[in-house]
C-alpha cells in the first residue's frame, strides 16, 4: 500500500483533518493499520480482547479528540503555557499507546519530555509537526 501524503496548508504545514463522511469498511481500516509501520495492531486489539468493532470505534474517537488535543497544545504553546501543552501531550501519548499507535506514542512522549520551562523550541515544533502529520494519516485511514 502506498503511503498517503498529508494535505498541506500555505507554508507547507500539515492540515489537521478528521474522518470524512464516506467511511472505509472495517476490513480496509484494519488492513491499512496492519500494513503501517508505527502501528502495533495486535497490541491495540489485545487491549480490547480482539474486539475489532470496539477498536475501530475508539480509533475514530481518538482521531477526533486528537484534533482538539493538538489545537490545545498549539494554543498553550502560543500562550507560553508549557504545563498545559504538556498535559495535552501526555493525554495524547496515553491514548495512542493504548491503541497501539506506537509512532504517535513515541512522538507524543518526546514532546511531553521536551515541554519544560526552558525547552528546545525547535524540537517542540518538530514534534508538533510530526503529530499533525500522524493525525492526518490517522484520519485518512478511515476514508474510502
Amino acid at each position: 500500500m502506498a503511503a498517503r501524503k498529508p494535505g498541506r496548508a500555505a507554508g507547507g504545514r500539515p492540515v489537521l483533518t478528521t474522518p470524512t463522511t464516506q467511511p472505509a469498511s472495517p476490513e480496509l481500516i484494519l488492513t491499512r493499520l496492519a500494513e503501517t509501520p508505527g502501528v502495533d495492531l495486535a497490541r491495540g486489539l489485545g487491549m480490547l480482547r480482539n474486539h475489532e468493532g470496539k477498536y475501530i470505534e475508539l480509533m475514530r474517537k481518538l482521531c477526533l479528540s486528537n484534533v482538539a488535543q493538538l489545537a490545545s497544545i498549539k494554543a498553550s504553546l502560543a500562550a507560553g503555557d508549557h504545563a498545559a501543552a504538556r498535559q495535552a501531550a501526555h493525554a495524547l501519548k496515553g491514548a495512542a499507546g493504548n491503541l497501539g499507535l506506537t509512532a504517535m506514542f513515541e512522538t507524543a512522549k518526546a514532546l511531553d519530555e521536551l515541554l519544560q520551562p526552558e525547552c528546545d523550541a525547535r524540537g517542540v515544533q518538530d514534534r508538533v509537526t510530526e503529530l499533525e502529520t500522524a493525525q492526518h494519516w490517522l484520519a485518512s485511514v478511515f476514508d474510502e
